[in-house]
């Protein structure tokens, strides 16, 4: 009987988990308008924005979710009502991402990152795609409607951000309910 319980868990925590990854790729790997010249502003009306966002994007996925570190420890999380998420994080293993499980509604061109090519080039990234995600593990409450996880949204060499998600569940579809900025670089 605990087998079973135990891979029925299992089997939640990968469906979820690759739901609330394909919600991050589908809102945070769209492209972004370019910003107006120094000193100019300008409007974009909501046609040419949607257009924009359409866009297909060439992503690269780092292929392992990586633990965090000592994120626990930051005084500012520890009033969080997600603190105890946010305290399973730092002791959640690494594991690697199975690309073919992110649904990719937008039909972005999603390739596994060839890590040594990016140790090796920093530029990498900018150069060959539009943007690098790169994920935490998932911590989630026991019974699988709040979570949270880190992610990072890389556009080039020191261009990019981490970013803490908080997420729940509404209607049996993982919403982000608030984030907050870990690293901006």
């Amino acid at each position: 009987m605990f087998c079973i319980a135990f891979s029925c868990n299992e089997f939640q925590e990968n469906e979820n988990t690759y739901k609330i990854i394909s919600l991050i790729t589908q809102k945070f790997g769209r492209a972004m308008p370019p910003p107006p010249p120094p000193g100019k502003t300008y409007t974009l009306t909501k046609s040419q924005k949607d257009s924009i966002s359409k866009l297909k994007q060439k992503i690269a996925i780092y292929p392992i979710r990586k633990r965090t570190k000592g994120l626990s420890e930051r005084e500012v999380l520890k009033t969080k009502p997600y603190y105890s998420l946010i305290k399973s994080l730092d002791r959640l293993d690494n594991d690697e991402i199975d690309i073919s499980l992110i649904n990719n509604k937008i039909n972005h061109e999603l390739i596994l990152l060839d890590t040594i090519k990016y140790k090796a080039n920093r530029h990498y990234i900018s150069k060959k795609f539009d943007r690098m995600l790169h994920f935490s593990p998932i911590a989630f409450d026991k019974e699988f409607t709040k979570a949270v996880t880190v992610f990072g949204n890389i556009l080039g060499y020191l261009n990019g951000s981490s970013i803490l998600l908080y997420l729940e569940k509404e209607n049996d579809q993982w919403v982000i309910k608030d984030s907050e900025f870990l690293e901006i670089s």
